[in-house]
């Protein structure tokens, strides 16, 4: 397994924790599955800062580094800083909605705060599943590729 098919592991375990999020926060009475809506949020922000650092340690100046040696680049590579820029945000707003989780009395406000997360989140994956993955692809070789997988074990608390 090459990098890229444990980071798109990674998008399909969020996909899962948020649509486990969405389906409790519209459940009749919340307050009994606010610990298990807790225990998802915890279980996305610890693979969501595993993905963070394979990314930002590994791929990324994978992709910098082969983006730099061609002529013409497929990708901006402001992209990858713009994506790096998404990574803290969303890990901000997984924080505040554990917090809120955690210490208000709960409402519908936490909705809200599940958007901030949801929605970002979500644009994220589709970017880099559907044109930064591909192109990761066409730019780094094979033997790079799984050579980086093998560095996962070090960003993996």
């Amino acid at each position: 397994m090459d990098i890229l098919e444990f980071l798109i592991e990674d998008h399909v375990f969020f996909k899962d924790r948020l649509n486990q999020l969405h389906v409790l926060a519209f459940t009749q009475d919340f307050a009994p599955n606010r610990a298990v809506a807790l225990d998802l949020v915890k279980d996305i922000r610890k693979r969501q800062k595993d993905h963070l650092r394979r990314e930002v340690e590994l791929l990324f100046p994978a992709m910098k580094e082969a983006l730099a040696s061609l002529k013409i680049s497929p990708i901006d590579p402001s992209v990858i800083h713009h994506l790096q820029e998404e990574h803290t945000g969303i890990g901000r707003n997984l924080y505040l909605l554990q917090q809120e989780l955690e210490t208000l009395p709960i409402g519908q406000s936490w909705l809200k705060s599940l958007q901030r997360v949801e929605e970002p989140l979500l644009a994220h994956i589709d970017m880099e599943d559907n044109r930064i993955f591909p192109q990761a692809v066409k730019v780094i070789s094979k033997d790079i590729l799984e050579r980086l997988s093998r560095s996962i074990d070090i960003f993996t608390n």
